[in-house]
């Protein structure tokens, strides 16, 4: 899919910094993808579960990726 997005400049470079990925659409889906997985995370902690140590172990995942 093709589409034509603003992003702060300040906000781009920061990521890019970060991230060391320089191009765009690479970027770009990085971020869509890690903001899913960050959503995701945190549906299932508000759902409830019954792991103990569920917040322990979102934090390794986050830290892995």
């Amino acid at each position: 899919m093709q589409t034509t997005i603003t992003i702060d400049r300040k906000l781009f470079e920061e990521a890019q910094k970060l991230t060391q990925i320089r191009d765009s659409t690479r970027l770009v889906r990085h971020a869509v993808e890690k903001m899913l997985a960050y959503e995701s995370i945190k549906r299932l902690v508000e759902l409830g579960g019954t792991e103990p140590n569920i917040r322990e172990i979102i934090d390794d995942e986050i830290e892995e990726e």
